[in-house]
């Protein structure tokens, strides 16, 4: 296991064929994220600027961070894909 203090390699990949996928990551996080949403939307909270309601994201691929060694890869088929930042 990791506690929260410590830095390591990893990747997550999350997939769904017919759903949606949310993932809240910290404010401070360093993690390269991409993102595809097929046929659904993407919301993304470390999106600057911010996009208007009529904007339609399928697809993300971002560092976030200054020291991005994790990666996030989301997939949804058929669903859409929120991306949470936490502020704490």
């Amino acid at each position: 296991g990791y506690d929260w203090w410590e830095n390591h390699e990893f990747a997550i990949k999350a997939a769904s064929t017919h759903g949606n996928i949310r993932a809240i990551f910290p404010s401070d996080a360093s993690l390269n994220l991409s993102a595809t949403a097929t046929e659904g939307r993407i919301a993304n909270g470390f999106q600057s600027p911010k996009p208007t309601s009529s904007d339609v994201i399928h697809s993300v691929a971002q560092v976030i961070g200054p020291d991005a060694q994790a990666v996030v890869s989301l997939e949804a088929r058929r669903g859409n894909i929120r991306i949470d930042k936490l502020t704490y």
